[in-house]
């Protein structure tokens, strides 16, 4: 599973990175995980004016995702509440799910996982670049 920074990064960018995401969620390697929260934020993302993205781009980004996705509803009040909300969902959701492995560049989701290893029992979580160089081994 992965946060929504990255799976907006891999909508986003075209790029081997963004590509190799895409497949592993298309290929049931890499799970995708949403709840209302996470569908909500992703579809305010892809609103976003800077991105201006027409709304066909932001239905056909959409489309990459959701037939991908497995609908959780996040843990409540079991995980850090201090993490910030895309994080805190991605955690959330990944524990409820008994995810092995969320993929996030948030440091502070990190470390709070590293500092609380046994209340996440089995679950690793990787930055995007770990989880490249880990996929091409």
């Amino acid at each position: 599973m992965l946060d929504t920074a990255l799976l907006l990064q891999a909508l986003l960018h075209n790029d081997a990175e963004g590509a190799l995401l895409r497949q592993a969620w298309q290929d049931g390697r890499l799970p995708l995980l949403v709840c209302a929260e996470t569908a909500r934020l992703l579809m305010l993302s892809l609103a976003a004016p800077m991105l201006k993205l027409m709304p066909a781009q932001q239905q056909e980004l959409l489309a990459d995702v959701l037939p991908y996705a497995q609908v959780c509803r996040p843990l409540q009040g079991r995980v850090a509440a201090r993490l910030p909300q895309g994080p805190l969902l991605a955690l959330s959701l990944a524990s409820e799910a008994g995810a092995g492995l969320l993929l996030s560049e948030s440091a502070a989701l990190r470390s709070h996982v590293a500092r609380q290893a046994e209340r996440y029992p089995g679950l690793r979580v990787l930055t995007l670049r770990e989880w490249v160089d880990e996929s091409r081994s």
